[in-house]
């Protein structure tokens, strides 16, 4: 028989619901859930100028926090994982 010592913090991944999603999270006092969105910025030739990880509680408050970044971008894009959520124009990000 083949014995598994894990370590301690396994316990506190796994817990006693079960593995924690794959997303990237963040967990605050209040019980909240915040997710992390990306923000990518992009010049006049396609190539990224800027990246940022963004706190939100979903993706419309993840697009609100990309508008108030006032980036100076051609385009930016606003991702969660590997989900396009918005394309934001020089126009947007102007607001």
């Amino acid at each position: 028989m083949l014995a598994v010592v894990l370590p301690r913090w396994w316990g506190a991944l796994v817990g006693s619901t079960g593995p924690r999603p794959l997303g990237r999270t963040a967990e605050f006092s209040l019980g909240e859930l915040m997710r992390e969105y990306r923000l990518y910025c992009l010049n006049g030739d396609g190539h990224i100028d800027l990246a940022e990880w963004i706190e939100a509680s979903d993706d419309v408050d993840a697009v609100t926090k990309a508008r108030q970044m006032k980036a100076r971008s051609k385009r930016c894009e606003v991702w969660d994982r590997k989900r396009l959520i918005a394309t934001l124009t020089m126009q947007d990000l102007e607001c």
